[in-house]
């Protein structure tokens, strides 16, 4: 199904989770706000803000150049669920992830809608700046970063630098409720495992971090735990960065959800790593 715009393009969401966000908040709004491409709603889920988070969001709503849609969870959710939550009551064809401590440079919807209208690829990733707060940021690309590190842009999986279009949903779905497996990791792997994934080569995101980030991971080569080689695809790099031995648990439910959604043994290699991370733990 989809959902044209008044000029036949594609129509564009942009999802937004928040909680305790105030700090920041406010220039990654300004920053939605001057996109070349505006979209054509964003959806803001708070997770139980105590701070001026919501207020901002609706002094923003009341004169946003798009609609803008506020939801408010009765319990807390966490960072995963919350995002998702997010991603399920956009309406657009092609859905962008939003952080509230982020700044967007301004052609970043009109640069990605215009890759992911020549693509078929159904994930499509960008690459971005990671700064701590100075002047200058502290990593000018996160591509050659892992250039660097000896990684593929596959590496890259941060949501900020992720959209996505409506197919990957209606093939894929979203991860069980209780797995708290996050959105960014569910689009990388199925996306690069089954050749749905686009990789663009633009800085597109200034990167926030800040000490408070539900997530601000810097791939390194320490945080590989394959002992018995390097991986052989990124789906077994991904898995073996991220689907770490001690938590084996949380591994296997992601990897039975994919199988049980019609994911072949084969591409993903999935009970075997699983069997050769537990060996190696």
């Amino acid at each position: 199904m989809t959902h044209p715009t008044s000029n036949g393009d594609s129509s564009i969401s942009v999802a937004l989770a928040t909680h305790n966000g105030g700090a920041f908040l406010g220039e990654q709004l300004s920053s939605l706000a001057r996109q070349t491409r505006l979209p054509d709603e964003l959806v803001l889920s708070d997770d139980g803000s105590l701070d001026d988070t919501l207020a901002m969001a609706k002094v923003f709503a009341a004169t946003a150049p798009f609609p803008v849609v506020i939801l408010e969870n009765p319990q807390k959710k966490g960072y995963a669920r919350n995002f998702i939550g997010a991603a399920q009551r956009c309406r657009g064809d092609l859905i962008f992830f939003a952080d509230q401590d982020d700044v967007w440079r301004d052609d970043k919807i009109a640069t990605i809608a215009a890759v992911a209208a020549a693509s078929d690829e159904l994930a499509l990733f960008h690459d971005l700046t990671v700064f701590s707060g100075g002047p200058e940021p502290n990593i000018p690309s996160y591509y050659a970063h892992l250039h660097g590190q000896g990684f593929p842009p596959a590496v890259c999986f941060k949501g900020c630098s992720i959209a996505l279009k409506r197919g990957f949903i209606e093939r894929w779905g979203w991860p069980p409720e209780d797995s708290q497996i996050s959105h960014d990791f569910w689009i990388a792997l199925l996306s690069s495992a089954f050749g749905q994934r686009q990789n663009v080569d633009r800085v597109l995101v200034e990167h926030r971090i800040h000490g408070r980030n539900s997530s601000a991971w810097i791939a390194s080569p320490g945080d590989r735990v394959w002992s018995f080689g390097a991986p052989e695809t990124e789906t077994a790099l991904l898995i073996d960065l991220c689907l770490k031995s001690w938590n084996l648990g949380w591994t296997e439910a992601f990897l039975q959800t994919a199988y049980d959604r019609g994911v072949p043994q084969d591409p993903l290699q999935a009970f075997d790593l699983i069997d050769r991370l537990a060996s190696a733990a």
